[in-house]
């Protein structure tokens, strides 16, 4: 994957939806948002890219993307609908708070909806998105009440969308794909254990979004960034405690701890004593 950009400041903060029409030969490179992002194939084929995978959308298909997934537009797509939109544009003080937990769970995942499938549903979810655009392209008095009140129809449309309709999830990456990032930040983390570095910072390097990273890293490692990273310099910290006589405040240092306090704090978590407490018990059973 080449390096993804993230694409910010395109949707007002005051009125946080923004929609768009491509037309055929839509092309736009890797890229992520902060924003939920719904795709439908008006006509032709569609071929997008979601972080390592291309799928061939076809007319009539809805494409999910969530916040923080890196996608693309390849060349050779069809005429598609896009609707972006901060999930705050959904809510408001009549909303209950079981609706809105369905709607976060309708956009925590990336997936594709198959509308052909559900034709009732196509024809409704078609004409709600382009009532959408035809309003923001009108702009007549109460156009963004119009608009927010379509978003809110179209969320309720996919909420009642029978289970069968939903495609495969392409926000997984294959195994292979995750230990090839992965090896990336390991190697990282070992070259630049000793620095102040951060899970944005290994991102940087290995040209990969840092949400997805955390997730990735969670998911394969059972830990987080900072956990592996911290287990990683105490492992290398034990070897300075018994092969070496430096303070144990240098051998803190220069192991990436900024202070004695933190570096005894997560020495005592993962081996269950204190750095001087260790060197001690190992001095004495060495006799």
């Amino acid at each position: 994957m080449k390096t993804a950009f993230l694409e910010s400041g395109m949707v007002d903060p005051a009125f946080p939806i923004r929609l768009l029409m491509n037309g055929p030969s839509f092309d736009f490179g890797y890229h992520w948002h902060e924003e939920v992002e719904l795709v439908l194939v008006e006509n032709g084929k569609a071929p997008i890219g979601i972080n390592h995978q291309i799928y061939e959308m076809e007319e009539g298909d809805l494409l999910v993307i969530r916040p923080g997934d890196i996608h693309c537009f390849l060349p050779g797509s069809g005429s598609v609908y896009i609707v972006q939109f901060k999930f705050s544009a959904l809510e408001g003080s009549l909303a209950e708070a079981e609706d809105l937990r369905a709607l976060k769970g309708l956009f925590s995942a990336s997936r594709i909806v198959r509308l052909s499938e559900v034709l009732p549903a196509r024809v409704r979810i078609r004409r709600a998105i382009r009532a959408m655009l035809e309003e923001d392209r009108a702009r007549r008095p109460g156009y963004r009440w119009a608009i927010k009140a379509r978003l809110l129809e179209l969320a309720v449309r996919l909420l009642r969308l029978p289970a069968t309709a939903a495609g495969p999830h392409p926000g997984c990456l294959p195994w292979t794909k995750k230990l090839e990032v992965l090896e990336k930040v390991f190697r990282y983390i070992e070259e630049h254990y000793h620095e102040n570095i951060r899970l944005v910072d290994a991102a940087e390097a290995v040209k990969f979004n840092k949400y997805y990273l955390c997730k990735c890293f969670k998911e394969t490692t059972g830990m987080t960034f900072l956990d592996y990273l911290n287990n990683y310099r105490i492992m290398r910290a034990e070897w300075a405690l018994l092969h070496t006589r430096d303070p144990i405040l240098q051998i803190a240092v220069r192991h990436g701890f900024n202070n004695l306090n933190t570096f005894n704090r997560v020495f005592k978590k993962c081996k269950g004593c204190t750095p001087s407490d260790f060197r001690k018990k190992h001095s004495l059973e060495g006799r």
